[in-house]
């Protein structure tokens, strides 16, 4: 078959023959400049050009109103099209339905006000770039759902006297996600699509049946979120891997912050931990936080907690970290305002915005250091190797950081930030998330094996306690043992159903009517047992944790043996369960 040059290739060619041609003619026969050629029409070019930088690394700027102007005709042409299709009445008014759809996102979503976009760097300094961009549209043009939901007054001064000063990534703004939500309710009925629309109020329904009412709690909001990640290096705890190096990491934690109207969505959310016991509760001075209490066999620090204070919501990942976040509010502890750091990044930075971002270069030494650790010691696989190496993130030890706010003016949004990149290259939190990704990839299957093994320990907690409880049973009932578990709840030695339920369990049982675990005391006595610290009373079920089973025995002990079954435990350390199940 003969073979066919691809046409990319060909203008590749061409291109460098060009640029030789053109590099060795006479200096005569080369023009010094451009040659001036006027617009046909006016663009937007001098009003994005005054929010730029010029004779830096970067620079660019794209008119949008035609391809604006295009989306509406290429919609018009496509409803002609179908019109003219064979005639089929629900396919075709499926696809006039989308059509109807897309027009009136075009229309609505503020698209149709873009004039420009633009974007310019400056290295201000060696290693700091100064970044701006912006998405231009004629003064006080700026309607849809667009700029009306992410849009308005400032946000970011604020969001900086909530982040505690340990933050190292940070990003907040507003979003209004009631307003998103009528929105596309509205882009519903505007199709004319029964079917769609029915299909979403079912789902509102449905979600609303569950106890969740979704419109309510996102007219709860008050159009401002944000997330944060800090670190601690003070505080460290050890990460034991098998087969892997120990790894010292730093302590990390993470929250999600959202100003909001009243207490729905916190009401909702306590409303689903009134039956948890291990909940600890809050509510002093305003302030009101549930904390949940999680056993972990590694000493991190997670207890998710939620947090309300007048109009400020938390969840967090541990209590601690959403104390920190009211205290800083309250003045009580310097914040990330107070950072040297992020004082420097904000030259020329507008104090306020709709939206800002952060990174600290905190963040990248710490991930730097993690992936030097586990490609020295550890036993890693080629192709997380070739990630690594790949990643930029082992390469040289310059830092990364990006402080930036964007501001709804009345052209535009207009952004400005300094940075360890230029905008022209990649922005600086876009060129961390990328090792930063491996490096949790690398991470998560230890952070799955301790939730695992944390579940496993929850479990042997509550085999303890079901035996201390048929223990005293016994010690009532002349030694016997109780027929079922179920005894225990009827007679008042257990009184927690919680108990009976294994956590890592798929379907988890009815409590003490339907336990998550063997029981084989039916019909024994205590006192005539001859090995009683040898005698299985409790087990897991088979499925409950894999390769791990808790075992329980007549003298109160508990035991977790790994990589085999009850049985071939039971063979290898000479135990006796009772009836041979």
């Amino acid at each position: 078959m003969k073979r066919r040059n691809h046409p990319s290739s060909a203008t590749s060619c061409l291109s460098f023959f060009l640029v030789i041609l053109l590099v060795n003619l006479p200096d005569g026969l080369v023009h010094a400049d451009a040659p001036r050629v006027s617009p046909v029409r006016t663009t937007n070019f001098a009003d994005v050009a005054k929010q730029l930088n010029t004779g830096g690394d970067f620079y660019l700027y794209i008119g949008t109103e035609r391809w604006a102007s295009g989306l509406t005709d290429g919609l018009e042409r496509l409803r002609t099209t179908i019109k003219s299709m064979p005639k089929n009445d629900r396919d075709n008014a499926k696809a006039l339905a989308f059509c109807a759809l897309a027009e009136h996102f075009v229309q609505t979503s503020g698209l149709m006000n873009f004039g420009a976009l633009g974007m310019s760097s400056v290295e201000r300094k060696d290693g700091v770039f100064y970044n701006r961009g912006a998405v231009y549209h004629a003064p006080n043009q700026g309607t849809g759902i667009i700029w009306d939901a992410f849009g308005g007054s400032p946000v970011t001064r604020n969001a900086l006297n909530l982040m505690p000063a340990n933050t190292v990534m940070a990003t907040y703004g507003r979003i209004d996600f009631y307003r998103l939500l009528t929105w596309w309710k509205g882009a519903l009925e505007k199709s004319g699509d029964r079917e769609l629309q029915s299909n979403f109020q079912s789902a509102l329904d449905d979600l609303k049946k569950k106890g969740i009412d979704l419109e309510a709690l996102l007219a709860s909001s008050a159009g401002e979120i944000g997330v944060l990640f800090t670190l601690n290096p003070d505080q460290s705890y050890l990460l034991k891997q098998p087969g892997q190096p120990d790894m010292q990491i730093p302590e990390v934690g993470a929250a999600i912050l959202l100003k909001v109207k009243d207490n729905t969505l916190f009401a909702y959310l306590d409303s689903l931990l009134q039956n948890n016991p291990n909940i600890l509760r809050t509510d002093k001075d305003g302030k009101r936080a549930r904390t949940m209490s999680l056993p972990l066999p590694i000493p991190l620090k997670l207890s998710p907690t939620i947090l309300q204070s007048n109009d400020l919501f938390v969840f967090a990942s541990n209590s601690d970290l959403a104390n920190d976040i009211l205290a800083v509010r309250n003045g009580e502890k310097p914040g990330l305002a107070s950072r040297e750091n992020l004082q420097e990044l904000s030259t020329d930075v507008p104090a306020d915005g709709v939206s800002m971002h952060y990174l600290s270069p905190q963040l990248m030494e710490q991930a730097r250091r993690l992936a030097k650790t586990y490609l020295a010691k550890g036993t890693v696989p080629r192709e997380v190797r070739a990630q690594l190496l790949n990643s930029g993130l082992l390469g040289d030890d310059k830092p990364a950081f990006s402080y930036g706010v964007v501001e709804d003016t009345e052209t535009g949004f207009v952004f400005a930030g300094n940075a360890s990149a230029s905008a022209g290259k990649t922005m600086a939190i876009h060129s961390s998330v990328v090792p930063l990704a491996i490096l949790a990839g690398l991470l998560l299957p230890a952070v799955s094996r301790a939730r695992h093994k944390a579940r496993s320990v929850a479990c042997a907690s509550n085999l303890k306690q079901l035996t201390l409880g048929l223990i005293m049973y016994a010690d009532d009932t002349n030694g016997q043992f109780p027929d079922s578990l179920a005894q225990l709840v009827e007679k008042g030695y257990i009184q927690n159903d919680d108990i009976f339920k294994c956590p890592q369990a798929e379907n988890p049982g009815a409590g003490a009517a339907n336990p998550d675990y063997l029981y084989f005391g039916k019909g024994l006595t205590l006192r005539t047992l001859e090995k009683p610290s040898r005698t299985v009373i409790l087990a897991d079920k088979p499925t409950n944790h894999g390769d791990t089973v808790n075992v329980a025995f007549a003298d109160g002990h508990v035991q977790r043996v790994q990589d085999m079954t009850l049985d071939e435990a039971a063979g290898r350390n000479n135990w006796v369960i009772p009836g041979n199940h």
